[in-house]
């Protein structure tokens, strides 16, 4: 889809085309077409962006380090790349990066990293100055269900949702997902 869609942007738009080319390598490393993923990914480092398009590049090039195995370099990637989130104030990026890498390490099983990732949310200063309160539970429930082995990874495609939403504000009502993370018995 993103293939047939990049001829339709105007030239007038750069930038979307650049993010065009980024969903395009983020779909293929989904679809574990790798060599292709990285031969796409080569021509997006052929443009010098700066600010949040470089930060959203430097985030696809982890997740290409970490899909071919290079897993340090792609926790260090990661880790720059929150890092130069909050340097430009993009809470919300920082937000949705710390789930996805809080989500990685989960699924990998690699409980302690995940842990760290919550605990990072929760104290980095200029997350923790701007979280809200239900923002702070979100991430309190995600660090109690570490800590007691029993992470839903089917509920972190909501968690995504209220963050991209209600990374600002909270949301008018409990989020269902709250309640069910609340809940969730240790596995074993």
């Amino acid at each position: 889809m993103a293939r047939r869609a990049l001829p339709l942007v105007p030239s007038s738009e750069p930038e979307l085309a650049k993010l065009a080319r980024l969903l395009q390598v983020e779909c293929l490393i989904c679809l574990a077409e790798l060599p292709e993923a990285a031969s796409l990914f080569a021509s997006c480092l052929q443009s010098h962006e700066t600010g949040r398009m470089r930060i959203r590049r430097d985030f696809v090039g982890a997740r290409l380090l970490h899909a071919f195995g290079y897993r340090k370099e792609a926790e260090r990637a990661f880790r720059d790349v929150v890092t130069a989130d909050l340097e430009l104030s993009l809470y919300k990026d920082a937000f949705l990066d710390l789930l996805y890498v809080f989500g990685m390490h989960v699924r990998e099983g690699e409980l302690q990293k995940a842990e760290a990732i919550c605990e990072h949310a929760l104290t980095q200063p200029e997350l923790a100055e701007f979280s809200h309160e239900q923002m702070r539970t979100v991430w309190m429930l995600l660090l109690e269900n570490v800590q007691r082995l029993a992470v839903a990874t089917d509920l972190l495609g909501e968690v995504r949702t209220y963050l991209a939403a209600h990374w600002r504000r909270p949301a008018n009502d409990t989020p269902p997902f709250l309640r069910a993370l609340g809940k969730l018995k240790p596995n074993g």
